[in-house]
């Protein structure tokens, strides 16, 4: 007798995730029971139609998780074609009918460290997809942990599905809805600069080890006016924004901290995230720097250089995604706009955390909030390195100015020495 009402049907693609969809199939079965979980050949008889059957099956789900591996868009058939350009695939007739039936609630499922494939690579019939939020099940060690987690949402989920739908799921396309998320690394950084760093100041002193302890999401790109207008068309009660030139996929900027806090705000009601850890917020400015440096240790992630093919610095506001992304693939990092943080501006990092979260206390009499990344506007190189840093009055709108959302990924900690 299955513990869940819904009927789950699991869609993959063999040459894509059927070595982790049969572990998955099994962890499902065990959580709700064979009955409710549908995995085509393993409830088909023999001599039934295959395509006819599961079309049957699937308008009895209320559930549909897509399994999507590192391949999943790119698998070819024997001609050399890509599958998922073929009308007939499977794989993509599935997820079509899921999408169009009602009451169907139609979740991503990340499996391998795998993304959601760019918007531009998906037929048109099937790019509602980006627009949903995602689940993601690791290879080991992770791999229980990531299914306790997803059974655990599928178990309190009730009609509406395991996981909060993205405003884009209402028909907005998804370029205009959300911006797009990467998943940061764990890991260990040193923060700040020493003094013989060229440009830097005793604002990002002294240099302090820091542990990020929280998996989290950053935003690929900063949020560009389209998300933002978007928002304003939904009902979010935010300023109205003109800047001629730039517009769509250019980073919107004029924003002030409290103005980026009301964005953030109506997301997280949008989507049902409202009092979760997984919330959309801004990054602490440890996260910043450290999704910043990707690794490197150098004044700049480009080295102890930087020039204008590698980030936009001294010319006119550009279109996000036009210089290259660093290792973590996270966009317009240095350059283009100085992006919000959460913490409250100290003169220095006497005192400041050591494990990745926001400082918001001991700011002084006039609580500045943090900004990073430098801008476009006519400043000097030294502005972007990956330890420069400003604060300004929370209320202040600049030409210069955006932001970058974050999102904590889950909620173990990691243990370091």
């Amino acid at each position: 007798m299955s513990t869940v009402e819904q009927r789950i049907f699991l869609s993959y693609r063999r040459d894509d995730t059927g070595d982790a969809s049969g572990r998955i199939y099994d962890r499902l079965c065990a959580a709700f029971g064979a009955d409710a979980v549908f995995k085509d050949v393993d409830k088909l008889n023999p001599g039934v139609e295959f395509g006819a059957h599961i079309l049957q099956v699937l308008q009895g789900c209320q559930i549909f998780l897509a399994l999507i591996g590192p391949r999943w868009a790119d698998v070819q058939d024997d001609c050399g074609n890509r599958r998922l350009d073929d009308a007939d695939d499977w794989v993509r007739l599935e997820l079509e009918a899921a999408l169009k039936a009602s009451g169907v609630q139609v979740v991503p499922v990340l499996v391998n460290e795998a993304r959601l494939p760019e918007i531009g690579t998906l037929p048109d019939s099937i790019r509602r997809i980006r627009a949903l939020n995602v689940a993601y099940v690791r290879r080991d060690p992770d791999f229980h942990r990531d299914m306790d987690r997803l059974i655990q949402a599928l178990r309190g989920s009730g009609r509406t599905g395991p996981m909060p739908s993205r405003p884009g799921a209402l028909g907005v396309p998804a370029d205009h809805a959300l911006p797009e998320m990467v998943s940061i690394p764990l890991g260990t950084f040193t923060m700040g600069s020493t003094y013989e760093e060229k440009g830097s100041s005793d604002s990002e002193r002294p240099q302090h080890c820091v542990h990020i302890r929280h998996a989290f999401e950053l935003g690929k790109y900063p949020v560009t006016f389209a998300e933002w207008d978007w928002a304003r068309s939904a009902g979010a009660k935010l300023p109205r924004l003109n800047r001629g030139w730039a517009r769509d996929r250019h980073p919107v900027v004029n924003i002030s901290w409290n103005d980026a806090q009301a964005y953030i705000a109506f997301l997280n009601a949008a989507c049902g995230l409202i009092g979760r850890d997984d919330a959309y917020r801004f990054p602490s400015e440890a996260e910043w720097e450290y999704a910043c440096r990707a690794g490197t240790t150098t004044s700049y992630w480009t080295g102890e250089t930087i020039g204008p093919s590698q980030a936009c610095l001294s010319s006119k506001l550009a279109v996000v995604g036009s210089y290259p992304a660093n290792s973590f693939g996270v966009f317009d990092m240095t350059g283009n706009v100085w992006e919000w943080c959460e913490d409250v501006w100290h003169n220095n990092y006497v005192g400041a955390p050591s494990d990745g979260s926001p400082w918001v206390a001991g700011g002084g009499a006039v609580e500045r909030r943090v900004r990073r990344g430098g801008c476009w506007s006519g400043y000097l190189p030294q502005d972007l390195r990956s330890a420069s840093r400003s604060g300004i009055d929370p209320e202040q709108r600049s030409f210069d100015t955006g932001l970058r959302l974050a999102r904590t990924a889950g909620s173990d900690l990691v243990s370091f020495p």
